[in-house]
């Protein structure tokens, strides 16, 4: 009869072929994801009709955030286009959940752990999840999910994404250039991303507030 144990992997060494393929699907993501940054930035400018190095100065130092709110309120104010502002909106929440999607990935810690069958032919395998500490007046963590076809999956969502943003760039451009005849038709929706699945509700705990100096402060 076999036994079964369960340990906590540290880090598996940077050639375990048991993680090979995962952080590779990583990699890829996160490269993605990149590339998808550009785009929305790409767009950003285009929608406004500005040049590459004005489109530049507004977007470098704003933050997915900051982009995709200020944008959302350009938009909401002066789009006449129905449709087209349909497939704007739509873009960019789907931005937002891949840019916490990627966000997880990128800085949630990584826990690793193998499970032994003890028996007449021992099996090992290695299981992963990811786990993330907040502290915003209370402590909270969370634990998601993540294994090969998560990511993969991930990836192929950004690229999606990225393939959609340059359709609505080359709408943008035909439409500020009067092109009617070679207008493109607007893009197809393609499926919305989810959020990672969380695998617990998230524990909290209260955090204790700064205590008060006793020392006076000199006027």
């Amino acid at each position: 009869m076999a036994t079964t144990s369960k340990a906590y992997t540290p880090w598996p060494h940077y050639f375990d072929p048991e993680t090979h393929d995962l952080m590779h699907a990583l990699g890829v993501a996160h490269c993605k994801f990149s590339h998808l940054e550009m785009m929305f930035d790409q767009f950003f400018g285009s929608y406004l009709g500005l040049k590459g190095r004005i489109s530049l100065a507004l977007t470098a130092n704003l933050g997915n955030v900051s982009k995709v709110h200020a944008l959302s309120i350009i938009v909401d104010e002066i789009e006449t286009d129905l449709g087209y502002k349909d497939r704007i909106t739509f873009a960019m929440r789907c931005f937002d959940i891949l840019r916490e999607n990627r966000n997880i990935v990128t800085h949630a810690v990584m826990r690793f752990d193998r499970t032994v069958d003890v028996g007449d032919q021992p099996t090992s395998k290695l299981s992963s999840s990811m786990h993330k500490f907040q502290a915003k007046g209370q402590i909270t963590s969370s634990t998601w999910k993540l294994d090969l076809e998560l990511v993969r999956n991930l990836a192929d969502e950004i690229n999606s994404m990225d393939v959609f943003f340059w359709k609505l760039i080359e709408f943008s451009m035909a439409r500020r250039m009067g092109a009617e005849a070679t207008q493109p038709p607007l893009p197809d929706k393609p499926p919305q991303p989810s959020k990672l699945p969380i695998l617990n509700p998230p524990a909290q705990q209260t955090a204790k507030p700064p205590q008060k100096s006793s020392r006076k402060t000199k006027k």
